[in-house]
Order: C-alpha cells, then sequence, then structure tokens
C-alpha cells in the first residue's frame, strides 16, 4: 500500500508539472518581451523585426515558438518554450498563431527612421509608404498630422493619437485589423548554427553570442525619439 500511494503521487506531481509547463506557454502571448529558454530549438535565421520572425516562425515546420533578438537581429524557432524568461530586455517572443500583418493598429512604431513629413490622414501616409522606397512600416499621429517611414518595426509603442501598419496593408483594410500574411524573410543563417542541432534542447545563448549586430555593420540605428527632431 506505501509503495502505490507513493507512485500516486509521484504521479500527481508530474501531472502537475505538466500543467504548469501548459499554462505558462499558453500565458506568453504575441510580441511580448522575454525569451523562450530550455525549450526544444527548431532552426534560427535573420530576421528585419519580429513580425518578420514570426513569418519565420510559421514558415518553419514543427514550430510553436519564436524569439526575436534585436541587437542581434537574430529570430529562433522553437518546438515548444518550457521556461519563459522576461527578465531580457532585448527580446521579443509570441507563438505561431499570432497576427503577421498589422494594419492601421493603435500605437507608434519603433523602427529604423526612414522619413517623415506632414499628411492629410493614415491613408495617405500608407500610400506615401508604399511609393517610397524601403518602406515598410508607417506611423500616422493624428495630434500633428505627422507622417512618420520606418524600414522596420522592433515593437509598437503605445500612443493614443497614432496608428501603425505595414507596406503591405490596403487603404480600405478596417482600422485596427490584422491579417496572418507571412512576409519574406532573410536568406543568411549565422554559421555557429549545426544543423545537426536541430530538435535539440538549448537555450540560445551560446547560438547567438556572435551573430553581428546593425550598430557593428555601421546600419543607421534611428530612432522613433529622433523623428521629431529631424523635422523643421
Amino acid at each position: 500500500m506505501a509503495s502505490t500511494s507513493s507512485s500516486t503521487r509521484l504521479l500527481l506531481a508530474a501531472l502537475a508539472a505538466s500543467v504548469s509547463v501548459s499554462a505558462q506557454e499558453d500565458s506568453i502571448g504575441c510580441f511580448v518581451q522575454g525569451q523562450c529558454q530550455e525549450s526544444i530549438f527548431l532552426d534560427q535565421d535573420l530576421a528585419d523585426d519580429a513580425y518578420q520572425c514570426l513569418s519565420f516562425c510559421q514558415a518553419t515546420e514543427d514550430c510553436s515558438y519564436f524569439t526575436y533578438f534585436t541587437d542581434t537581429t537574430a529570430c529562433v524557432a522553437f518546438l515548444d518554450c518550457n521556461t519563459f524568461d522576461q527578465s531580457c530586455d532585448n527580446c521579443v517572443s509570441g507563438q505561431v498563431d499570432c497576427e503577421a500583418l498589422q494594419c492601421f493598429v493603435e500605437g507608434e512604431c519603433q523602427g529604423s527612421y526612414l522619413d517623415t513629413d506632414l499628411v492629410e490622414d493614415a491613408e495617405d501616409c500608407l500610400e506615401w509608404c508604399t511609393e517610397t522606397p524601403d518602406c515598410q512600416w508607417f506611423t500616422y499621429d493624428s495630434d500633428d498630422d505627422h507622417c512618420v517611414l520606418t524600414t522596420n518595426c522592433v515593437e509598437i509603442a503605445e500612443c493614443d493619437s497614432c496608428v501603425t501598419g505595414q507596406v503591405e496593408c490596403d487603404d480600405d483594410d478596417d482600422q485596427g485589423s490584422t491579417t496572418t500574411t507571412p512576409a519574406t524573410t532573410g536568406s543568411t543563417t549565422p554559421e555557429e548554427v549545426d544543423s545537426s542541432s536541430s530538435s535539440s534542447t538549448s537555450t540560445t545563448e551560446t547560438t547567438l553570442g556572435s551573430t553581428t549586430t546593425p550598430e557593428e555593420d555601421g546600419g543607421d540605428d534611428g530612432s522613433t525619439s529622433e523623428y521629431r527632431s529631424r523635422l523643421t
């Protein structure tokens, strides 16, 4: 009887642990700060932003979670997300069923600055983005009618008077709509990723250490906070 009771307790403990992990995975959400750790690594690539990283996850077989590293532009696809570390300031993570295409959503895109000008409305801002080479994201601020164009969007910051969207949006889309339309991901894969490591447990830190940052490449790291100062 003692042995049976002990086995029952162990089984209940295992079930409780399983439920805890599942609850933690389900609570991750979309484009939230943090990284998946102690998880099964599937693949990695470079991406312009977290939204392109999502598209990479959606195109990767068995991918359920992704983590995007804003400082290295590395995107990692995972089978699961056993531990979610929210202390990583330069990490953005989400689930494969998140929406990839953001159209006229509330908030201000934080990305690499491209250009800014005055326009009449958000639709005009989108139109200007579609006509501007390298533009991938736009933000329209109704408070001052400024339209800001960026080449990527690391995150969408809170801004009650702003609407943000991607160049693929249609000006007939409903305000605040999202559509799952995978974007094209970069073709460069960091050399340190060994194909034999697929489906192996990894914390991702060792595979990302030597990835070149945009600053090391000499790229323009113009931030949203500088947009207004560039206006005359």
